[in-house]
């Protein structure tokens, strides 16, 4: 392979090896320090750990026990600083679920299974998932349907009927709509698509 880096200057992809090699040796090295911490000081460390990644974004405790087992913590140490957090009320999972769930609907349009995969995703335990998906009111999902049908179908303006249907029908159908609210929502679209076209 030939090489055309400037001999003067280092060898950047050698630069790049070294600085990854770099990293991951840390990181090896700062799970095996957090591995070896026992007591009190692998809790304050677990504790600390996990108060730094809630300052960053809010999380369940599925996912700070994800993040504490990749940084090296013991799992007893894990599960005392996550229940003596949860006894505070500085993670409650109930709240987040419920707030991601809303979220993500009011900003992605998810519902339904894809929603479920969402906070899945984020390791949210299986008993919230439901209550937390039910929240949404059926109108709102009917209205969320419409708009996004809306915006779809404007971007579907040259198109026949059967391919703008199909590209709007698919894009409801992966945020995870029913059926019957799809074909609502498209039919709705659809009409007031050709009604601006006809005027």
């Amino acid at each position: 392979m030939v090489s055309y880096a400037d001999p003067e200057y280092e060898d950047t992809s050698a630069a790049r090896r070294r600085r990854r090699t770099d990293v991951a040796r840390r990181l090896a090295e700062r799970r095996a320090h957090n591995a070896g911490l026992e007591g009190q000081a692998g809790i304050d460390a677990a504790r600390e750990a996990a108060l730094t990644l809630l300052d960053r974004q809010d999380r369940c405790t599925g996912e700070l026990r994800t993040k504490l087992r990749e940084r090296g913590y013991r799992s007893e140490v894990i599960e005392t600083v996550l229940t003596r957090l949860v006894e505070v009320g500085i993670v409650n999972d109930r709240a987040y679920a419920e707030a991601l769930a809303r979220t993500r609907f009011r900003d992605r349009g998810l519902t339904g299974p894809a929603l479920v995969a969402e906070l899945r995703k984020k390791h949210v335990d299986e008993q919230l998932i439901g209550p937390a998906c039910k929240q949404i009111e059926t109108e709102e999902a009917a209205e969320r349907a419409r708009e996004l049908a809306r915006k779809k179908m404007a971007t579907c303006r040259g198109f026949d009927r059967q391919r703008a249907w199909s590209r709007c029908s698919s894009y409801l159908a992966r945020r995870g709509y029913a059926p019957s609210l799809v074909r609502e929502a498209v039919s709705t679209a659809w009409d007031e698509i050709t009604d601006t076209l006809d005027e």
